[in-house]
């Protein structure tokens, strides 16, 4: 594992000078161990220097510092030796220390769990000899094959069947209804990623395979399960045929026949086994396995050949290529295929029960002899480096502590959890009010500490992530500091990456690295566009924020943000798939891929100020207004029109009438676009998805139902707050709208998308920076897509708080009551602050 450079706090801080001096200052700069006697002061830099405001401009760093140890360093003026200064500070944690205050010892009923065991997989399922295996009965994203290697064409349904007379016989499956089918991933970019009939059962040769599959039949009447055509004398079926399984291949015009030696029945769940070796046919082997007797595929020797391909065909599942039909009535579970008609076997009987074989998730309560076992519908994924679940939301499992572990095929107990808290997810029914300009300021740090963590990981694109470290507090002018690193940074601190993937996994992101192999950079540590964000320990529900914050001096590239974020990811296997679907949930893809329910209340700053734009009048006449969007602060661009008068930035003063022209006015003849935002204007914003634009309005209502799931309210608030003094930000969140409130002022509310589910309380900075769309530089964010500005042409700037409160409304002041659901990773990227 990587580990991140430790820094004297990142940069050496400012000095509090009384006055500006008249010209730099250079002072002897000394180091020693909090700890030790002030006789233990050691030089480090004779003739450090600053500005005349007392700002590191010498770009000193203090190296081979110890990791989580506290230091003093003292500063004497070289002209005026009685002006001394100290400050204190703690150097970082190394990050292969790991404190995730969460992982693998508290789960909230309803988040995910991640656990990783290399060979897991292996150890386990049938070996697929370079071949793969789609199981439907999870999670479609299942196991060892990414549902993108089979594409859904007119969505995906699953649907869960038990026999009537075996009800252990209950399996999910992909469900063909007569408009929905699948093909087997033909375009894919990375050619390994690729299934196509030539590598499968063509390429102009004889060519040995086996494929197993669950199938279930609704109805009697026939049906292609699986088809693929290279032309009229070339193809490959399988299908349900006079109430047989049909096995034909065609070569040449010369067609192959097997046929199941008995009919199948309809609600029955069979697995169709077949090796077929061309070469040797006598060792060919087919059949219906079925626990009230196999069928068995007499004729399976006929099959003497593999297709010939020429033009790379499609493989489909429930669709008659040639005739252009498609499939009903059919289930398809667990699909399984290898280059090879050899199996041991251990390796059928793995197929013929895959669940019976593969790994089980087991809890059993402290103090109690029971042991539970996971219900297969929580299990969310299974790979040869981990297993995810989900904890039960339902009953099955109870508030408590447990001892938790993977159980292999063997009966061994793998990844031992003891004393961890299964907990039901709630809100903070108390509040806080943690001011530090007030009493002892360690008494007010040890407040914060406990009520908030760190957040150490990366979102946003071409950034550095958010550093925990970054967050220090400042006794000189009794604040907490966010510190925030731009494109001149040239110290020694390294940013955050995503999450690690393996079984060292801390629950927080790695130091990232410049990885693309064009980059410049490429190996090296990624030390610029870092910030540093906080997040509470509790979920706060309908209530009042107030944050007391003041922002430095202007400068862009980075977003100062306040936020209250829950966020969830769905699949549509998932037992709460359906239950979202009807709270009006809305998927990526249709139904074929994802869902997200991310309800999260932010105000960013700065931003730009047009809602949308339009290319004319003629346009906005014919859009969809959300009528609870529209009120005297909606703006929006238009790029053309008959006159002058007609074309800039417009504020709308009838909200009643969004449609005519004559409700808007003009502002500006320019509208400031994404790249040219404004500390006078932010963003305050309601989330309870992430799908769409997020302006207020659309082309027409058919597209902003499907949609939008979120509403950004762009606003002009008349004044600079990057002025670096304090200002009191307020967000009021009640159960029908939001509100924002600068130094107790009412600037915005919000009312529509409003969520309902409680979240942590996040704040700090960080760098939205959109990745670039040229496919020359990828690793570069596009300075079009760079919303808070762009460069971040400044060195390091600190965020400052002196004050921080939440007060939870009674369910009278919100008008009703929160509603409870686990965040789907609530441990990622938390980490303690020192």
């Amino acid at each position: 594992m990587a580990i991140e450079t430790i820094g004297i706090k990142y940069t050496i801080p400012k000095l509090s000078f009384d006055r500006p001096a008249s010209t730099p200052q250079i002072f002897i700069l000394e180091l020693k161990l909090a700890s030790e006697p002030d006789s233990s002061f050691t030089i480090i830099h004779p003739n450090y220097q600053t500005d005349t405001e007392g700002n590191n401009t010498d770009g000193f760093m203090i190296p081979s510092l110890a990791e989580n140890t506290d230091y003093s360093l003292r500063f004497t003026n070289k002209a005026y030796p009685e002006k001394v200064f100290t400050k204190n500070f703690r150097t970082a944690l190394n990050l292969s220390s790991g404190n995730n205050p969460y992982l693998d010892k508290i789960f909230f009923k309803g988040q995910t769990i991640d656990w990783y065991y290399p060979g897991l997989m292996k150890a386990t399922l049938a070996d697929t000899k370079g071949g793969f295996f789609f199981n439907f009965d999870g999670n479609y994203r299942e196991v060892e094959q990414n549902f993108g290697n089979m594409v859904p064409v007119g969505g995906i349904s699953f649907k869960a069947v038990a026999e009537a007379t075996l009800s252990n016989r209950k399996l999910q499956g992909f469900y063909f209804d007569g408009s929905k089918y699948a093909k087997f991933n033909d375009d894919h970019t990375n050619r390994d990623a690729q299934i196509r009939a030539n590598d499968l059962f063509g390429n102009n040769s004889d060519k040995s395979y086996s494929i197993f599959f669950f199938f279930h039949l609704e109805d009697r009447n026939d049906k292609v399960i699986l088809h693929t055509v290279n032309d009229a004398q070339n193809e490959f079926k399988i299908s349900h045929t006079g109430r047989y399984i049909v096995v034909s291949v065609t070569k040449n015009g010369v067609t192959n026949t097997a046929s199941s030696g008995s009919q199948v029945v309809q609600g029955r769940w069979y697995m169709l086994g077949i090796k077929i070796s061309p070469g040797t046919p006598t060792a060919n082997t087919g059949y219906l396995y079925h626990p009230t007797g196999n069928i068995n595929f007499p004729t399976i020797s006929q099959i003497t050949h593999s297709m010939v391909t020429t033009a790379e065909p499609t493989i489909y599942l429930g669709r008659d290529v040639t005739a252009g039909v498609t499939t009903a009535g059919l289930l398809v579970s667990r699909f399984f295929y290898s280059p090879s008609a050899t199996m041991t076997n251990q390796n059928l009987n793995k197929l013929s029960d895959p669940w019976g074989q593969t790994p089980k998730v087991m809890f059993q309560k402290n103090g109690e002899s029971t042991v539970i076992q996971l219900p297969e519908i929580w299990r969310k994924k299974l790979d040869d480096l981990q297993l995810s679940f989900t904890v039960p939301s339902d009953a099955t499992l109870v508030a408590g502590s447990y001892d938790c572990w993977i159980q292999n095929y063997q009966g061994n107990k793998l990844n031992l959890k003891t004393g961890i808290q299964i907990q039901e997810f709630n809100k903070a029914t108390t509040g806080f009010d943690i001011d530090l300009s007030q009493g002892a300021f360690a008494d007010r740090v040890n407040e914060f500490k406990n009520t908030f963590y760190g957040l150490h990981g990366q979102w946003g694109g071409a950034n550095g992530g958010v550093n925990a470290n970054l967050i220090y507090f400042n006794p000189d002018n009794r604040t907490v500091q966010f510190e925030a690193h731009g494109d001149r940074y040239n110290g020694e601190v390294q940013g955050v990456g995503k999450q690690a993937r393996d079984a060292s996994n801390t629950g927080y992101g790695l130091p990232k690295l410049h990885d693309h192999p064009e980059d410049p950079l490429n190996g090296q540590a990624w030390k610029t566009r870092v910030g540093a964000v906080a997040v509470s320990k509790s979920y706060c529900g309908y209530g009042e924020w107030s944050t007391w914050m003041k922002i430095p001096k202007e400068s862009y590239g980075y977003c100062l943000a306040l936020w209250i974020f829950h966020y969830q990811e769905f699949y549509p296997a998932d037992p709460l798939w359906q239950h979202w679907i009807d709270k009006g949930g809305k998927p990526y893809g249709g139904e074929d891929s994802y869902m997200v329910i991310n309800h999260e209340i932010d105000m960013e700053l700065p931003s730009h100020l047009a809602m949308g734009v339009v290319e004319s009048w003629v346009e906005l006449a014919t859009c969809y207004f959300d009528p609870k969007a529209m009120d005297t602060k909606f703006h929006i661009a238009v790029q053309a029109g008959a006159t002058a008068d007609d074309i800039g930035l417009f504020r709308l003063i009838d909200p009643s009438l969004p449609n005519q022209r004559s409700s808007w006015v003009k502002v500006s003849d320019d509208w400031e676009p994404n790249d040219q935002p404004s500390y006078s204007n932010l963003k305050f914003n309601n989330w309870i998805g992430e799908k769409d634009s997020g302006k207020g309005f659309s082309s027409d209502k058919s597209s902003y139902d499907v949609y939008e799931e979120y509403l950004a309210l762009l606003t002009k608030t008349e004044h600079n707050y990057a002025d670096e003094q304090f200002h009191k930000w307020t967000i009021k969140w009640f159960k029908d709208k939001t509100q924002l409130w600068i130094d107790d002022v009412l600037v915005r509310e919000n009312q529509t998308f409003v969520p309902y589910i409680p979240g942590r309380l996040t704040f700090g900075a960080w760098f939205p920076s959109a990745f670039a769309r040229s496919s020359e530089t990828p690793w570069l964010y596009d300075p079009n897509r760079a919303w808070a500005g762009h460069p971040a042409d400044f060195s390091t700037l600190n965020l400052e708080i002196s004050r921080i409160s939440y007060r939870p409304y009674t369910t009278a002041e919100a008008g009703g009551d929160n509603e409870y659901y686990s965040e789907t990773t609530p441990e990622a990227n938390l980490r303690e602050l020192l």
